[in-house]
């Protein structure tokens, strides 16, 4: 990630990962969103149809994102040990020492 998606997606893998308890894998896979400026909103297409149509009854301007936008890669320790995560976005991997 980088530019302003940066921010924006690091307090969304974020929010997976506490809020929702999402497994390392599945907070980097999650279908992201980009506020673009205003009330205009980039959704990736794996964001559903109910959404669009709640975010546009609130009053948001929806884009596609085409392609899908950020990358992450994480290493975690958990309880049970450590876990990392690649995200499918981009060509990269995960490691630690």
């Amino acid at each position: 990630m980088g530019g302003a998606m940066q921010p924006q997606g690091h307090a969304q893998l974020l929010i997976n990962l506490i809020d929702f308890g999402m497994e390392p894998q599945a907070a980097v896979d999650a279908a992201r969103f980009y506020h673009l400026s205003g009330r205009s909103v980039a959704l990736e297409p794996a964001i559903g149809a109910d959404t669009r149509r709640a975010l546009a009854a609130l009053g948001h301007e929806i884009s596609d994102s085409e392609p899908a936008f950020g990358g992450a890669q994480l290493v975690m320790k958990l309880a049970r040990g450590w876990a990392a995560a690649s995200d499918p976005r981009k060509d990269g991997h995960a490691a630690g020492h």
